[in-house]
């Protein structure tokens, strides 16, 4: 969500940023939103009265940081925030022409008008759906009137997918009302290729009237044609709770299979989450099903058109109801990790992966704007002539986001896959042959592969004085391109107020300095993105500016060392630090110029716990402002020094 490469969560209400550690933070007071949420009966609420869903998320003006829709379940509550540098959550809805009526849930980003954009679908409970037609400039055009998507059934969850493979995207809606069986029929929206849909919910088998509330596509079965499941509710009125699995016949109608696959499961369970992935990287897609008051179920595919629940063998066993679910590989190693919502203690929690020794394929995509991300592409790994299927999508499940925009494929013991295709969203489409194993591969349109600049931090900021006007300097890690492409590097600030300040322009050196306001309460923070002309990158972490002498250090620096003293500064000859140490560690400076050059460094020997003085010979040093980084262990501290000659 922050841009620095690393997977976030989002459970309602709460968004937590994972750090480089792989541990979570709650951030969306930082990022600028602040719902304050208690649980009034079994909802997250804000103090407002708000009933907050959950979020879909993407790139809607391609300048590299997602943007998000919050589904609230209060009337006209729910939000459009847009993304600014990993810094900031700005509510942006009705200025970019998104009004949300009503109370929200099921929500899609994806191009369904086939100009190349992406538009956004939003599912509202009482059935008056919504579709905004994208610029791929960040603004919207409600076409609602026109598209044919409103409807009477009450909407819960939606996912889209091409299911006839006619090249666009289609829209099932998992519907439900406990209260009026009319209501809660399931519908299939077939794309006409321009943005407007006819329903086709009862001429392709699917208009069930349970009370549904997750759908997930999967092509469970490997013939090329995308299946869909969908998660009920028991309904006191008589209507089952079993779950469905429509198998896709390929010519337009589907037949329900879940009985015959094992995956129906107890109609009394109350199925509200669902989320679709290959856990153990078999080659073929399993399903989690969270359930309210039962065990979840987790599915797994047994290859031959069934499934087996392998919840009690599955490291899962002390998990006995929870009601949402999201899938991803938290940590980079190619194995699918859980994120699991109860709404009683506890409740969150996040299951990762033991992996073994099946191989995967992690894919990553690109394309040039509009939708860099090319949300809606649709993939098939080859071998033997049998395909494994997956859709790049911006929302599914139940009011979920699941795979972060990418793709992930299970390989089994086979080494070398016979061929990768990607159907791009404008339909033209590129092949890979011999994709080996156990990779990340980044695609770029055009068939070639293009990663990534490296990952790289910022340093914690500095302010010097040019007379008696402050400068505050921010400094970082150098961005290296895979592709041996130059990198060009933005540097964002944000006031303590929340307010993004500044944005520089495109630099090529590793520090930057801005005049900024230094009366305003509280700390500026800074985060700088690395480009390549193709991909966006931001820091791994944000910098903590400060006004020296008067400013609380940064958020990032350790309390076990501390730096007491640091004198003279400015300096000519030598300065002198005093430490206040807590543990023992190899002590260990470095003296970095305005361009995050290292032009000095040294070691101080063993620290011991306590205090110590250290002297550093700056005799070498031109007139100027340097940055002076202390380290003993996993403590670092970065301090402003001036030379004066």
């Amino acid at each position: 969500m922050d841009g620095n490469g690393l997977l976030d969560i989002y459970e309602p209400g709460i968004l937590y940023l994972q750090q480089e550690d792989g541990s979570f933070v709650s951030s969306l007071p930082e990022l600028g939103i602040e719902f304050q949420i208690t649980l009034q009966g079994n909802l997250p609420v804000a103090a407002w009265g708000r009933a907050i869903f959950g979020s879909v998320m993407a790139d809607v003006d391609d300048d590299g940081f997602l943007d998000m829709v919050v589904m609230d379940l209060a009337d006209d509550s729910s939000h459009f925030y847009k993304g600014l540098y990993g810094l900031r959550l700005e509510e942006a809805g009705p200025q970019v022409g998104i009004v949300f009526r009503g109370e929200g849930l099921g929500t899609l980003f994806a191009d369904f008008n086939g100009d190349g954009t992406l538009d956004l679908f939003f599912g509202e409970e009482k059935g008056h759906n919504q579709l905004f037609l994208g610029d791929g400039l960040g603004s919207f055009t409600e076409f609602t009137t026109q598209s044919g998507v409103d409807s009477s059934v009450q909407t819960y969850g939606v996912a889209a997918a091409d299911y006839d493979n006619d090249g666009d995207l289609d829209i099932f809606i998992g519907a439900c009302a406990q209260l009026d069986p009319s209501k809660s029929v399931n519908l299939l929206f077939r794309n006409n290729g321009d943005g407007t849909f006819e329903e086709v919910g009862q001429q392709a088998g699917i208009d069930n009237n349970r009370a549904a509330w997750a759908v997930s596509w999967l092509d469970y079965d490997h013939d090329g044609y995308l299946d869909v499941y969908v998660a009920n509710m028991l309904v006191l009125d008589g209507r089952s709770g079993e779950n469905l699995l429509y198998h896709n016949n390929g010519d337009g109608t589907f037949t329900d299979v879940a009985a015959l696959a094992g995956v129906a499961g107890d109609s009394s369970s109350l199925s509200f989450g669902a989320s679709v992935a290959d856990f153990n990287n078999d080659g073929f897609d399993d399903i989690y099903v969270a359930n309210g008051i039962a065990p979840p179920n987790v599915y797994i595919n047994n290859g031959d058109g069934t499934f087996t629940d392998r919840y009690s063998t599955s490291g899962l066993s002390d998990v006995f109801q929870n009601i949402s679910i999201a899938v991803a590989d938290l940590n980079d190693d190619g194995w699918i990790d859980f994120f699991t919502g109860a709404d009683r203690n506890p409740y969150s929690r996040i299951f990762m992966n033991d992996g073994g020794t099946n191989g995967f394929l992690k894919i990553i995509h690109i394309q040039p704007a509009p939708n860099k991300m090319a949300i809606g592409a649709r993939l098939e790994l080859w071998n033997e002539g049998v395909p494994q299927t997956r859709l790049i999508t911006s929302g599914d499940g139940f009011t979920s986001q699941n795979m972060a925009h990418g793709a992930h494929f299970g390989m089994g013991t086979v080494d070398t896959a016979d061929s990768l295709v990607v159907r791009w969203p404008d339909g033209s489409r590129d092949v890979w042959v011999d994709v080996v194993r156990d990779q990340t591969l980044w695609l770029e349109k055009g068939g070639s592969t293009n990663r990534p600049p490296s990952t790289f931090r910022a340093f914690d900021g500095i302010i010097g004085k040019t007379g008696s006007h402050p400068v505050w300097v921010a400094m970082w890690d150098e961005s290296v391109d895979p592709e041996g492409q130059p990198i060009f590097y933005r540097v964002a600030f944000r006031a303590p107020s929340g307010e993004i300040v500044h944005v520089s322009d495109p630099l090529t050196e590793l520090t930057y300095s801005a005049d900024l306001p230094t009366n305003a309460q509280g700390l500026y923070t800074f985060a700088v993105t690395a480009s390549d002309g193709v991909h966006i990158r931001r820091s791994t972490n944000i910098g903590d500016p400060y006004l020296e002498g008067t400013a609380t250090e940064g958020s990032d620096i350790p309390r076990n060392l501390s730096l007491e003293a640091l004198y003279p500064n400015p300096a000519s000859g030598q300065i002198v630090i005093q430490l206040e140490s807590k543990e023992f560690g190899e002590l260990h400076w470095e003296i970095l110029n305005p361009l995050g050059q290292r032009v000095l460094e040294g070691a101080g020997g063993m620290l011991l716990p306590g205090s110590s003085e250290h002297s550093i010979d700056t005799s070498r040093l031109a007139s100027g402002l340097y940055a002076l980084r202390i380290r003993a262990g996993e403590s670092v501290i970065t301090r402003s020094v001036v030379i004066v000659r």
